[in-house]
């Protein structure tokens, strides 16, 4: 493997996750689409017969693989990270206030599962309840706690951060490790109603100080670009937080059914997209694909 993914492996066991292991590579599902496990500054492309059998073992209808962080500016798929953690005095003046008061407001640390398991579901409901309209399925308190429960047994590479107002947990934070290549950041919940203590504030610069100060970490990962819809938590982190996108060239491969829906639907696109949500995913991907064939074509 690109790297040394078994701890890992035993976690998705232990939760029940899907995965598949090609070629030394580890790829799970993100809904109909399959993608690569792992640091994402390694290369995960693979043959179409690969592409085949992981899309099979996993019942995924589309396969995306990387090749690391290529630099490849003209490239439409990037992830958004952050390599040097930044102290509060390297800031700009109004971004340091900001950072300032949400470390004045609230404390940002780490917290064992028992406590998520307690004091996380609230939290949980209370940010999805904001999500009007998201396709994302909402989990039940017992869902949530199994989750956290079997998570918390892996601690070497999982961590919980609680932000804390008066007292109270308004925010929480579970990170995928890869020590010590990366950290993922990549479930970041809040209360709603503490949006003005700052908190995000709190929580993004205290979890830099430790892993990318502390720690030594390469790097710290917010994800790749978003396809499902749009978000601002990216160009909040690149304006705020020293975070950049690193760009990747990117492989997408369908099975027969859906290489058809793309190549004759895409023409469409625009009104089969209005009538329906998923399908407008579909092409968006779909359109990332075409973009990044012309960047190769250059």
């Amino acid at each position: 493997m690109t790297y040394a993914m078994e701890r890992n492996l035993e976690l998705y066991e232990a939760r029940g996750d899907r995965y598949v292991v090609c070629d030394g590579k580890v790829f799970r599902p993100n809904g109909a689409l399959a993608r690569p496990d792992g640091p994402i500054c390694f290369d995960y492309n693979v043959s179409s017969d690969q592409a085949k059998y992981i899309m099979g073992e996993i019942g995924c209808r589309a396969l995306l693989t990387t090749d690391g962080f290529s630099g490849n500016q003209a490239s439409p798929w990037y992830a958004v990270i952050c390599r040097k953690f930044r102290r509060l005095d390297d800031y700009k003046a109004k971004y340091r206030s900001e950072i300032r008061r949400g470390l004045r407001n609230c404390t940002a640390q780490q917290i064992d599962g028992d406590y998520l398991t307690k004091h996380g579901y609230d939290v949980y409901r209370k940010a999805f309840a904001r999500y009007t309209g998201s396709p994302t399925s909402i989990w039940s308190e017992q869902q949530f706690v199994r989750f956290v429960e079997i998570t918390a047994e892996f601690g070497d590479i999982e961590h919980f951060w609680g932000v804390f107002h008066e007292g109270s947990m308004i925010a929480y934070a579970m990170n995928d490790l890869f020590p010590k290549t990366q950290v993922t950041y990549w479930a970041i919940k809040m209360d709603p109603a503490y949006t003005s203590q700052y908190p995000v504030y709190a929580l993004m610069y205290s979890m830099n100080e430790y892993y990318l100060g502390e720690q030594g970490y390469e790097y710290a990962n917010d994800g790749w670009r978003s396809i499902r819809h749009e978000t601002n938590i990216q160009d909040f982190l690149i304006k705020k937080f020293n975070f950049e996108k690193a760009h990747s060239n990117i492989q997408i491969m369908y099975d027969l059914p859906t290489s058809m829906v793309a190549r004759l639907g895409y023409p469409l696109r625009g009104p089969l997209g209005r009538m329906c949500k998923p399908l407008k995913t579909f092409f968006s991907l779909e359109e990332i694909r075409r973009d990044s064939r012309r960047t190769f074509d250059q």
